[in-house]
């Protein structure tokens, strides 16, 4: 991925998490957000009571846009494992621990943070809304990290991370990213974790070729088989029968027909011989093979 839309993707998945912070739930517990292929992800743990569902991802894409537009500057600085480990305790980010003490082990003995921060001055201003626990974490927060000089800011959000990542909010473009679908992922791939909650992002160079790719899978959409065997009356699918056992219905049994003759055919003529075997077999036969 070229660096050119690696830092605004990479960027946004903070920006997602920051939004999160501050218009959901300021105690989520955060998993990782990386750039990807089309866009980006965050993971999180909601807190108990807190339901997010893919209709909020609208009002969620809206504090975004008002996170770019608040020309937020980020900052690397680099801690050593106590700094590190106290920054993460003070976010509760009870997974990043884990990775922490990983890196450790490993030899790491210095750890990269991403920090957004505005001008203390507007502080007011623009975290107006917010959610006050999310304000009282990053004020301590903030207290903390006077020692690194960063000037006189306020930090909005702060991540362990190696980046890329823009230099400035007001570097992505905020009409070309778009938050997509939300889905479960257990954290760091492992059925034993805790399973999270994962918020897609789209994210490209310009508001055309967003564009672009959201009107290719809705014409893709338009085209799925579950779509297509509905409208064309092909099948029926049935909890009582089970997920991808189809139930072919008189117009899908005429393609089928059409498909097995034009097979045999071309088996003929290739003069293959044909065989047939049972639908099931013995355990013993699926461990050999």
């Amino acid at each position: 991925m070229e660096e050119a839309i690696l830092k605004p993707r990479h960027s946004l998945s903070h920006i997602l998490a920051q939004a999160v912070q501050r218009s959901v739930d300021p105690i989520a517990k955060l998993g990782i957000g990386p750039a990807i292929d089309i866009g980006f992800y965050y993971d999180f743990i909601f807190s108990e009571g807190v339901e997010f569902k893919e209709e909020n991802l609208k009002d969620l894409n809206k504090m975004m846009t008002k996170i770019v537009k608040e020309n937020q500057v980020f900052h690397r600085v680099d801690l050593n494992y106590d700094e590190a480990k106290e920054i993460i305790t003070m976010l509760g980010a009870e997974f990043k621990i884990e990775l922490i003490d990983e890196f450790k082990a490993e030899g790491e003995t210095v750890f990269s943070y991403y920090i957004n921060t505005i001008p203390t001055a507007a502080k007011d201003n623009i975290l107006r809304g917010s959610k006050l626990e999310y304000i009282k974490k990053y004020e301590d927060i903030t207290e903390y990290l006077k020692k690194f000089n960063l000037g006189d800011v306020f930090v909005t959000f702060i991540d362990m991370c190696e980046g890329p990542h823009v230099e400035n909010t007001k570097e992505i473009n905020a009409d070309a990213f778009k938050l997509d679908k939300i889905a479960g992922a257990y954290w760091r791939g492992n059925e034993k974790n805790p399973v999270m909650t994962r918020i897609y992002g789209l994210a490209f160079e310009d508001k055309i070729a967003l564009k672009a790719y959201l009107e290719m899978m809705e014409e893709a959409r338009k085209r799925d088989h579950r779509v297509l065997g509905k409208q064309l009356k092909l099948f029926t699918l049935s909890p009582l029968v089970g997920a991808g056992l189809p139930m072919l219905q008189p117009n899908g049994m005429i393609i089928r027909k059409e498909i097995e003759d034009y097979l045999r055919e071309l088996h003929k003529d290739k003069e293959y011989q044909r065989v047939r075997t049972p639908h099931l077999c013995k355990h013993d036969l699926y461990i050999k093979s």
